[in-house]
């Protein structure tokens, strides 16, 4: 009876751990120039007993992040870097006494780029139980003007 009451313990346990992290994007799609750069942010729903945290995705051709800060909070002690895998950043807290928690309501602001036209997906943690934001690279308004107006003279030419 204990050895099941134990095992049941653990599996609770397990099961909150990971459903306790949980960042969040402040919207779901972004619609973004080639060239141009936008800032979204990354919320911290729960508290997430983990020194790090992974965002991103693998690296793409389409868009990337080019740096996530900590808005300013009455806590310190947050660390934002880029890891050594491509396309991840690492969003982290360091404490005093030991425990390594990003705050709840924890707020930073990820930079965005578009690199080229296309759609991307980033994802506000490695685990599969993250929020996506989905990054539309489109041409910019006076790249699709010139492409219309090619097209008009191409016409033209032809009769």
């Amino acid at each position: 009876m204990m050895k099941k009451m134990l095992i049941l313990v653990l599996v609770l346990c397990v099961a909150s751990i990971a459903s306790a992290t949980n960042l969040t994007w402040s919207q779901s799609v972004l619609n973004i120039n080639v060239g141009q750069s936008l800032t979204v942010q990354l919320i911290a729903s729960d508290n997430i007993p983990y020194t790090g945290k992974w965002v991103g995705a693998d690296i793409s051709s389409i868009a990337a992040i080019t740096s996530i800060t900590k808005l300013p909070a009455a806590s310190d002690g947050y660390a934002t870097e880029e890891t050594t895998y491509p396309g991840w950043w690492t969003v982290s807290a360091f404490t005093d006494g030991g425990v390594n928690l990003v705050e709840a309501g924890a707020q930073f602001d990820v930079l965005i780029s578009g690199l080229a036209i296309g759609t991307y997906i980033i994802g506000s943690d490695e685990y599969g139980e993250n929020d996506f934001l989905t990054i539309n690279v489109v041409p910019e308004p006076m790249t699709m003007a010139f492409l219309g107006l090619g097209g008009l003279f191409l016409r033209r030419r032809k009769k």
